[in-house]
């Protein structure tokens, strides 16, 4: 398992935990174009959609773990 931060990029997350796009979709985070993750890590994608980078890490953390 990998330690989940605000610089760990999209795609890790979702290679190692395939769930995590349920996460993702209920913060309403699209992580994919085109058929590939977007290359942004945590913090870069947070930022893009205004989203709050400690919830969007703390939901990760409790459902990949």
């Amino acid at each position: 398992m990998i330690d989940i931060g605000p610089k760990t990029s999209v795609e890790e997350i979702l290679e190692i935990c395939p769930k995590s796009i349920e996460v993702f979709s209920s913060l309403g985070l699209q992580v994919y174009v085109c058929s590939q993750p977007v290359w942004d890590n945590l913090e870069q994608l947070c930022e893009k959609n205004g989203k709050v980078l400690e919830e969007l890490i703390e939901k990760l953390k409790a459902n990949c773990a």
